[in-house]
């Protein structure tokens, strides 16, 4: 099978990212979100360029955590600009469109949270 012109961006935008980090449990209230941004923060400190992916589509709490919620990615000609919150660490959060996709027949202990540490920026 051919692969998309867009898989195969994503592919060669994964390839520059040396190091990937990814937090998950099957279980919810396990404190995911809280070593994310934690782990993220303290390496950004450290002068490493970190991307934070929050992907937790039942109560994203990421932006919160970093004192961002209230900023948004803004578009641009290459795409979409994540939220900085130091010069080294970029965030990219689902909690906008959220409330959208969550369903309240999803039980906590069938959630799927999953968020990554890149360095998808120079």
């Amino acid at each position: 099978m051919e692969k998309k012109f867009d898989d195969l961006k994503i592919d060669k935008n994964l390839k520059k990212i040396k190091h990937k980090i990814i937090v998950l449990s099957g279980k919810g209230g396990v404190g995911k979100s809280t070593i994310s941004a934690n782990l993220a923060y303290a390496l950004s400190l450290k002068n490493y360029k970190v991307g934070l992916l929050d992907s937790d589509l039942h109560g994203p709490t990421i932006p919160k955590l970093l004192g961002i919620e209230n900023n948004k990615p803004e578009p641009s000609d290459e795409g979409i600009n994540p939220v900085i919150v130091t010069p080294n660490l970029k965030v990219m959060s689902i909690a906008r469109r959220a409330t959208l996709l969550s369903s309240e027949s999803t039980s906590s202990r069938n959630r799927l949270t999953l968020y990554c540490l890149v360095k998808p920026f120079r």
